[in-house]
């Protein structure tokens, strides 16, 4: 027998009974696996070579796979938190240049065009990061993704603006807060729509490149549409539901300009599905399940903690009476919004000749419907509070429990459809894909399955054997590649053959 370096096996059953089978035996927990407890097992011969426990799982669907970055390391891990931390990094850059470009007239314009555009490019950025990092499957390649591009557009677009803005300015008329995020809530919805609906890259390559291309193969890669991610279409709407809750508590109207974008998003991606986008692989549920489960739930803690303090704080500037005793932390010189004010007991005089100033404290008396107003939120701040820390702690739990005891439980009941009888059967042949090429290079000998219906696509023009790697290895080196060097993958495939009965 031979030794294989091997990192990853796949195996194709013929029926669905056979699958769940194999998995109730060879299933086990993650931690008698790294052990590698041979009690675990219920009989000695579910081991391999008589001592080894397998690590046994379903396996995600074959164009998820990313067969060039199976073997993952603690360095390949590393390497995604640094480029993730060079998120935070560019965050603070845009911030000082959305600051910058604030100040002035017409500054509000400018910052909520720029913030528009950010968004709409950013995603090429954590896309060039993500090409240094290694992921086994695409859907851990799609989560990674996602927590960059979500992190960078929160923050771009809800918190910036915050944050440069002085709290005075708030629901000052003219150039507050609110005007700002109507400006940026107008820029997402036309930028971005008008952007994507064009798609200039993509008619470029189909109107300008494609028809001087010499050869059908190369013009044939200019019309296999745009590229596209599923996590950069989730961060885009919780992009916008994010800026929705973070201002609706002093801004309701902004919950109305957040179903207008989703509608428009969700009719121009239907659109672009059918139009300009590539196909997507069949991507799992980690996405959803994330968003669904945690960044929902703490969109809107988030929102209940933020309408707590904006009407705790109002009238927003935090002056009160002169006699009333204040924090020492807020006596000094302060610069306030020069503005005509109307004189009365409550307000700031601010006049050419005049300037008085009233004392700023942090317990501005609240009317009875204010006071009501605060307790409501507390009281749904630390319900869902309790709510989020609930699911995360169920989480938790749920995590140590299959590190440490795992079964296998099936999802839904056996069809009893052969698989040769599935009219999407597609297997697990090793291929990469190429920018020059309009088909996968396939990374293994396809002698053995050249015949079968395991691919998911067909070239009219040429066989399978045209894009074998192998083939290529061993005219360039003049020799056959033997199948036990880790040099190329090995796929067998067992056709199903009806047994013949014997007359007796």
């Amino acid at each position: 027998s031979k030794e294989y370096p091997v990192t990853s096996v796949f195996v194709m059953f013929e029926t669905e009974k056979a699958q769940r089978h194999v998995l109730e035996k060879l299933t086990v927990s993650k931690h008698n696996v790294n052990r590698n407890h041979i009690n675990a097992l219920s009989n000695p011969n579910y081991l391999f070579r008589g001592k080894h426990v397998l690590d046994v799982d379903e396996a995600e669907e074959p164009s998820t796979i990313r067969w060039r970055e199976l073997h993952l390391t603690k360095t390949d891990f590393l390497i995604k938190l640094f480029s993730t931390a060079i998120v935070f990094g560019l965050i603070l850059a845009f911030a000082h240049v959305v600051y910058v470009l604030d100040q002035g007239k017409n500054g509000d314009s400018r910052a909520a065009l720029a913030i528009a555009i950010s968004n709409t490019a950013f995603p090429q950025v954590a896309k060039l990061l993500s090409k240094f990092e290694r992921h086994s499957r695409e859907e851990h390649f799609q989560v990674w993704l996602y927590a960059k591009i979500a992190l960078f557009r929160w923050v771009n677009t809800a918190l910036v603006i915050s944050f440069i803005t002085p709290f005075t300015f708030t629901v000052l008329p003219g150039r507050s807060v609110l005007d700002a995020v109507y400006k940026i809530f107008f820029a997402e919805i036309i930028t971005s729509t008008i952007t994507q609906y064009l798609d200039i890259g993509g008619n470029v390559k189909k109107h300008v490149l494609a028809p001087r291309e010499k050869t059908q193969e190369t013009m044939n890669l200019h019309f296999r549409g745009s590229e596209i991610f599923l996590a950069e279409r989730y961060t885009n709407m919780t992009k916008i539901v994010f800026l929705a809750l973070w201002y609706c508590p002093i801004y309701p109207a902004v919950l109305f300009f957040a179903a207008i974008a989703l509608g428009v998003n969700y009719f121009l991606d239907s659109f672009s599905i059918m139009r300009t986008w590539t196909p997507q692989p069949k991507l799992g549920e980690s996405i959803s399940r994330y968003t669904t489960l945690f960044v929902f739930p703490i969109l809107i803690l988030i929102m209940s903690y933020i309408a707590t303090t904006t009407w705790e704080s109002f009238r927003f500037d935090r002056l009160c009476e002169d006699s009333q005793t204040i924090d020492e932390s807020l006596v000094g010189t302060w610069e306030l919004p020069k503005r005509d004010i109307i004189n009365d007991a409550n307000s700031i005089v601010h006049t050419t000749t005049e300037t008085k100033y009233h004392s700023l404290c942090r317990n501005v008396p609240y009317n009875q419907q204010q006071e009501q107003l605060i307790y409501i939120y507390q009281a749904f701040t630390f319900v869902n509070l309790a709510v989020v820390g609930f699911v995360c702690l169920g989480c938790a739990i749920l995590f140590v429990k299959k590190y440490f005891s795992a079964t296998y439980e099936p999802v839904g009941a056996d069809q009893n459809i052969p698989f040769r009888y599935v009219e999407s059967m597609i297997g697990y042949v090793p291929q990469v894909s190429s920018n020059v090429i309009p088909y996968p290079l396939i990374a293994c000998n396809v002698s053995e399955i050249k015949d079968s219906d395991l691919f998911s696509w067909e070239d009219p023009n040429r066989g399978y054997e045209e894009y074998d790697l192998t083939k290529d290895a061993e005219e360039l080196l003049g020799e056959e590649i033997e199948s036990s060097k880790a040099v190329f993958s090995k796929m067998t495939h067992w056709p199903f053959r009806r047994r013949q009965k014997q007359s007796v």
